[in-house]
């Protein structure tokens, strides 16, 4: 690889290996941020797909923030609309309006778990955290 270019890639996760469902837990965490310095708000971008039941999704697959260094995390929602049908690995785009949360000590968490029965698959990219005019 040339020095000006650089890897490009996604988070994936799952818990199934050679057809058999593990339990697990995986979080994938950033740095922390100082979001304060936003001072027309904060926005969070992300392109995410997953394969799996729609009835398991918001209990295992999970977007978390923290503003006290990952001492505490606190969920942050997605609405219907920013989740693939569960069925095709298709890309979909979610915004989440940080603003509330900006602290000088953020950091942002994509939190994966399986259970006994149920093993989905989740793909993350494209993540980028903006001010609103500059998305």
């Amino acid at each position: 690889m040339a020095a000006t270019e650089t890897a490009q890639g996604y988070m994936n996760a799952s818990a199934k290996i050679n057809d058999a469902i593990e339990v697990a837990e995986s979080w994938l965490v950033s740095p922390t941020m100082d979001l304060s310095a936003c001072k027309k708000g904060a926005i969070l971008n992300f392109s995410h797909y997953y394969i799996g039941a729609v009835d398991q999704r918001d209990a295992l697959l999970r977007v978390l923030i923290s503003n006290d260094g990952g001492n505490n995390w606190q969920p942050l929602t997605l609405a219907d609309d920013m989740w693939n049908n569960g069925k095709l690995k298709r890309f979909t785009l979610a915004t989440i309006d940080l603003t509330s949360y900006a602290s000088a000590n953020c950091q942002i968490a994509f939190a994966y778990k399986s259970t006994a029965e149920t093993a989905l698959i989740w793909a993350v990219q494209n993540v980028r955290i903006a001010e609103p005019d500059e998305e």
